[in-house]
């Protein structure tokens, strides 16, 4: 059971308006502090008859009889209400548990401290659900119009951005096409570019992303950009350490997915003299499995005094194998070569 209280706290702590932790001065009167070792049961009977309260009309009586079992019966109810939309007694009692203060306390699990957090806040249980059913209502009167259109619609536009997203993963094969038909207009945010990104494979929709997406949203799509043919692929990579010099080093990083081994390697290398991408790149090849690390012993013996050899040794120093130690370590003893780099060695 401690490993459900753990997961509980964890689930809770995500909700906005979980309540303060405090110290167990700052506990109010009626707290009942438990321990994760400490089991907390209780019968179907208890959560059926909550339930039945609920839908009743009755169950704000039973929040004060046995306080304990009030909050784990309530906690499982709750998580009941996810599935459908409620009916007026059950709106009404979820905003009843707004102003709920927590009984059961735990001492933080990380910390092990004198600080406690609730281990069911109900509130923000409550509020998290309320929310839920807000979108849902809101998608049930945004979903079949943008079914049935076939373009974007100006509700999608002005929909919030978790809407947009929600919506977006919720369309239908058939009307997802149909819209991926379409150019993107101005207006969506993050998180549905993010939900347009993941599985997309035109080069259209990955072009008006380059000038319209958010970085944010970019950056989390990017290894996505593979879904193109390879030569697109890469072409489009190009285009953001050209255009979105913010993005140039997680665009670098992505070429690590490009499936052509010789391709991704003849790139990664040419970066390895660029004044801006020079680092990414050496991480990159440095994370490389498919380069050997007497291939980069060899690219660094070859390479000029300046940027693309120091860059080598930072690669060889991020690889850190055995061999690349021990080479570079030699190199650094052997006396030759630029004796500022070889000192940056010691």
């Amino acid at each position: 059971m401690k490993r459900m209280l753990t997961v509980l706290l964890l689930a809770t702590a995500m909700f906005p308006g979980l309540a303060e932790a405090r110290t167990r001065a700052e506990l109010p009167a009626h707290a009942q502090v438990v321990s994760g070792d400490v089991p907390l049961r209780i019968g179907n009977e208890s959560v059926a008859a909550l339930r039945g309260a609920v839908l009743d009309g009755t169950a704000k009586q039973l929040m004060h009889q046995e306080p304990a079992v009030f909050e784990l019966a309530a906690t499982q109810v709750l998580q009941t209400m996810t599935d459908s939309m409620p009916s007026d007694a059950e709106r009404d009692w979820v905003t009843s548990l707004l102003n709920h203060q927590p009984v059961l306390w735990q001492q933080h699990p990380e910390t092990l401290a004198d600080w406690f957090v609730p281990v069911f806040d109900l509130a923000a249980h409550a509020k998290a659900l309320q929310h839920h059913w807000q979108q849902q209502e809101e998608l049930a009167v945004l979903m079949p119009e943008l079914e049935q259109q076939r373009s974007w619609t100006q509700a999608m536009l002005d929909a919030p951005d978790q809407l947009q997203a929600t919506a977006l993963k919720g369309l239908s094969p058939a009307s997802r096409d149909r819209l991926m038909q379409q150019p993107v207009p101005p207006g969506l945010g993050a998180l549905a570019w993010r939900a347009l990104l993941h599985d997309q494979a035109r080069v259209a929709i990955w072009e008006q992303a380059l000038m319209m997406a958010p970085d944010d949203a970019l950056r989390h799509s990017l290894p996505s950009v593979w879904l193109l043919e390879p030569a697109q692929a890469r072409d489009w990579l190009a285009q953001v350490r050209l255009k979105r010099p913010a993005l140039a080093s997680v665009a670098v990083a992505a070429l690590r997915h490009d499936p052509s081994i010789a391709l991704r390697h003849e790139v990664l290398f040419n970066l390895l003299g660029s004044p801006r991408d020079h680092q990414s790149a050496a991480a990159a090849l440095a994370t490389d499995t498919a380069v050997t690390d007497e291939t980069l012993i060899d690219a660094f013996l070859a390479a000029p005094r300046g940027l693309q050899q120091r860059a080598l040794v930072l690669t060889l120093r991020l690889r850190d194998t055995a061999t690349t130690r021990r080479f570079l370590a030699s190199w650094r003893d052997a006396g030759t070569g630029d004796a500022a780099l070889r000192e940056s060695l010691r």
